[in-house]
């Protein structure tokens, strides 16, 4: 299995988009990207600890690579959008593509992504970095939005379930 942490937002909607992909294993939501260890939402949410919002997202590459989950993460989010996602505001909500340290695949499958997208040469605002940490968030976020299914979410679901639909039969 491969893994991969993506900030697009608010994590609710990213993980419940992953959460429709063939090939995802398991998905989590949490914090990367910051100073403090295990923080807490509602330290994350002061803007103090450098952490972005993000989800791990475990995939199968027999099914999956690299490149098909960036497709889908752009789609969910708009990269060039500064500080937040939608109506989400501050750092916590920034875009960014993050990898384990050490995993040089991966990051090498993610260089050669940007590098084949001309559109992002210009302003993309996403971070892309190795984590040494992913913390998982308290266990009412995980999964949330199918848990509390009205909630607002920037995250447009009937567009990603259509990307999905049509990425599915276009493999066929």
């Amino acid at each position: 299995m491969n893994k991969i942490y993506l900030a697009g937002g608010c994590f609710w909607g990213v993980q419940a988009a992953f959460d429709l992909m063939i090939g995802v294993e398991e998905t989590a939501a949490g914090y990367c990207a910051g100073h403090l260890e295990n923080p807490s939402y509602e330290e994350v949410c002061e803007k103090t600890s450098g952490h972005a919002e993000a989800i791990s997202v475990t995939f199968n590459p027999e099914i999956l690579n690299t490149h098909n989950i960036l497709d889908l993460f752009f789609k969910l989010h708009d990269p060039y959008q500064k500080g937040g996602q939608g109506n989400d505001t501050g750092p916590q909500y920034r875009s960014g593509v993050y990898w384990e340290k050490g995993n040089e695949i991966i990051h090498e499958q993610i260089k050669r992504y940007f590098l084949e997208k001309e559109e992002f040469k210009v302003r993309i605002t996403t971070e892309f970095a190795p984590i040494s940490n992913f913390w998982q968030a308290e266990e009412y976020h995980q999964k949330y939005l199918i848990k509390n299914p009205s909630e607002y979410c920037h995250v447009n679901m009937n567009d990603i379930k259509n990307f999905l639909l049509v990425k599915r039969l276009l493999k066929k």
